[in-house]
């Protein structure tokens, strides 16, 4: 609950603001738009990156960084 000022005649008062802090089925953040072309690995690294989203950022960007690291890799072959 949060003070929110009115600059009418009311004043002030206290309303509701809501934020997510998980979501059950997970939220795909990332759309892939084929998942049939896409790498199994990097498929993978991509929807634990948005499981963890809303929870913990710097763990979804870690995952995100090892999809791109398998993208990476599937140039090297």
């Amino acid at each position: 609950i949060e003070r929110d000022y009115d600059y009418t005649d009311h004043g002030s008062s206290y309303c509701f603001y809501f934020e997510p802090k998980y979501f059950h089925p997970t939220v795909m953040i990332i759309v892939i738009e084929s998942e049939i072309s896409v790498p199994r690995q990097v498929l993978s690294s991509v929807k634990k990156a948005c499981e963890v989203f809303w929870v913990d950022l710097y763990n979804c960007a870690n995952r995100i960084r090892t999809a791109f690291e398998y993208i990476l890799d599937g140039f090297l072959i």
